[in-house]
């Protein structure tokens, strides 16, 4: 991708600004346009007067030194990307320029300025990225992704906005909360995909059935809610879920198929099931989770004796607490396939809650939960024996070459036993530590690092591999990974979904792959979901992949189905 880009070069040392500029100028995929200045103050006089893509600065100038300098130009040019030039090695205070934002620090050698280009390139791309991220989030911030219908946030605005209104008159608010009965066997039998278009069709049935003055939100996966701003009685209520029943009479058809689907709703009125917005939301919940509970396809109006919904957190909570020890938790695997052997080569072992009402629950749900009460430790340490005895029958069954990805979190890297555990399992296992990769996240990687190098490092003094996980969200610079004891990066799904619609997203992936390769690292890119975005990958020279389009995670069993027939086309 060709750039022109405007350059301020902060630079008193004339032999150092030549030596930049020749640099720049000597790239063949970019023009630069440098406006060269030796100070501070002559710096933020140029920019008052015009606007650059990047800066270009050393820390030690004549009116000003070491990271003041730095402080000084973010906090005038916040969302200018800035690169750090200096002849001091300094490695703390090179992550600390990082950490407080700055795109990068290069030393003065010359392998630190042979690959100011490619900063430069990922600067521009990330801050296009970034930029767009910032308008799609504001879009999110009101808007359900899915549907198009407002959200949660927009919903509550409503809701509040209504019954500031009807306290000063006497009319009634009514909410109504919807949720699809077996959704999830829609998914399990057709898909998410085709769960998803069902999801579209239904929130276009029930607004269709809606008069325009109601607002309905999708407040969850296959939950809905409605407000009804102004209602006279309380049967307009119940009139208006007839209406929502009545839409659902008809056959849903999604991929040629006809689906049947029934739904249960609660209904609270405002001023007698709650006088704000959440105390509303919560009891028309409650009341619809009683009505599920009582018959499907039926609608219940709140009243104080149901249960609230503290007491089924609580529920779920005591549950998460006896789901290990009733075996109520399992390992599925997802394959990573090498690109240019076309065959798997490695799995991520991920954790999931059978729950024995609620079925098959994703870790977003519940390590949150875990975390919050000092459960994701042993569920962790669970998921290492677990995965690491099944690499050994992977291993028995002929596929000893596969490498096991295991995500570790924060709370276990602060315990001194996970190393411990590991040389045992590996030990009652005889399987060889090279082929286990410990995955951590950005957050984690940067939150101790002096820490966190130091247990790294013993890890891979074992010889275990080190991968950080969703790179490119986070704000670790690829320059410093070095400081880690790394061996791959997993380019971020966020990154690749947009690889065939989007040059600033396939900008960042391949400079985040060029300089990866420059280090030695290894990459892997998350979220591949179509042939195109492998084809353009492999052109990239990314060296495998990991998705819906070789496989969402799957049991072991079916995992080694996977294994016996793996090829990419």
């Amino acid at each position: 991708m060709n750039l022109s880009l405007l350059i301020l070069l902060i630079e008193d040392d004339p032999e150092d600004a030549h030596i930049i500029q020749r640099i720049l100028k000597a790239e063949k995929n970019a023009s630069y346009d440098i406006q060269t200045v030796h100070s501070l103050k002559a710096a933020q006089e140029l920019l008052k007067t015009k606007d650059v893509d990047v800066i270009i600065t050393d820390l030690n100038l004549p009116d000003s030194k070491g990271l003041n300098t730095f402080c000084e130009l973010q906090s005038l040019f916040p969302k200018t990307p800035i690169v750090i030039v200096s002849h001091l090695v300094d490695e703390e205070m090179a992550l600390e320029a990082v950490r407080k934002g700055a795109q990068d620090y290069l030393l003065k050698d010359l392998r630190g300025l042979e690959i100011l280009p490619r900063v430069l390139r990922y600067a521009i791309g990330r801050k296009k990225y970034q930029e767009n991220l910032r308008q799609h989030i504001n879009y999110l911030e009101y808007y359900d992704s899915l549907t198009g219908l407002p959200n949660r946030v927009l919903f509550v605005d409503r809701l509040n906005q209504a019954v500031t209104q009807a306290r000063g008159s006497n009319h009634l608010v009514s909410v109504i909360s919807i949720d699809l009965d077996n959704f999830k066997r829609i998914n399990d039998t057709l898909g998410h995909g085709a769960g998803d278009d069902l999801l579209k069709i239904t929130a276009r049935r029930i607004a269709k059935s809606l008069p325009e003055t109601c607002t309905i939100t999708r407040i969850s996966g296959d939950g809905f809610i409605i407000l009804l701003s102004v209602v006279q009685h309380t049967h307009e209520a119940v009139e208006t879920a007839d209406k929502i029943f009545s839409s659902f009479k008809d056959p849903f058809y999604v991929n040629d198929r006809e689906i049947v689907m029934g739904v249960s709703m609660g209904i609270s009125i405002y001023p007698d099931d709650g006088e704000d917005a959440e105390s509303l939301m919560k009891n028309a919940d409650t009341a619809m989770h009683r009505a599920k509970q009582a018959s499907h396809n039926s609608c219940q109006l709140y009243s104080s004796s149901m249960n609230s919904k503290a007491l089924e957190r609580l529920g779920l909570e005591n549950s998460l607490r006896h789901a290990l020890q009733e075996g109520r938790l399992v390992v599925h695997y997802q394959p990573q396939t090498d690109l240019k052997t076309g065959r798997i080569t490695g799995a991520e072992a991920l954790v999931r809650w059978n729950h024995p009402e609620l079925g098959l629950i994703a870790p977003m749900e519940f390590i949150p939960l875990a975390e919050e009460i000092g459960l994701v430790v042993p569920i962790n340490e669970w998921v290492f024996e677990t995965a690491v005895g099944q690499m050994k029958t992977w291993t028995q069954e002929g596929f000893g070459h596969l490498c096991l990805s295991l995500n570790i979190s924060g709370p276990q890297l602060e315990e001194e036993l996970l190393i411990k555990q590991l040389k045992s399992l590996l030990a009652k296992t005889r399987e060889d530590v090279k082929k286990i990769q410990l995955e951590l996240s950005e957050h984690v990687l940067m939150k101790r690092p002096n820490m966190i190098s130091k247990t790294l490092r013993e890890f891979k003094a074992m010889g275990a591999k080190i991968a950080i996980d969703d790179f490119g969200t986070g704000y670790s610079s690829l320059s410093h990974l070095k400081r880690f004891p790394l061996d791959i990066i997993k380019i971020d799904r966020l990154f690749v979904r947009q690889l065939t619609r989007n040059a600033d997203d396939a900008a960042i992936v391949t400079a985040i792959i060029a300089m990866a390769h420059s280090l030695n690292l290894e990459v892997i890119a998350e979220g591949v979901e179509t042939y195109e975005q492998l084809e353009i990958l492999r052109n990239y020279q990314c060296d495998k992949i990991q998705g819906y389009f070789i496989s969402r995670p799957v049991p072991a069993d079916e995992f080694m189905k996977l294994l016996k027939k793996s090829a990419l086309p």
